[in-house]
């Protein structure tokens, strides 16, 4: 039982990880390049989670 309940947090905390650091490298890359449309969603996401 315990072990079900530890099963999707294992498989959720590399996955957030790495969406982080992909929006963390879209945020980069954008802010290098000056595209509208990355820097667009970058923007949204890093506001939100600096909202929240």
């Amino acid at each position: 039982m315990a072990r079900f309940f530890s099963l999707p947090w294992v498989l959720t905390v590399p996955f957030v990880f790495n969406l982080v650091a992909i929006l963390g490298c879209l945020a980069y890359v954008d802010h290098r390049h000056h595209t509208k449309l990355n820097g667009g969603v970058a923007y949204l996401f890093w506001n939100n989670k600096v909202n929240i």
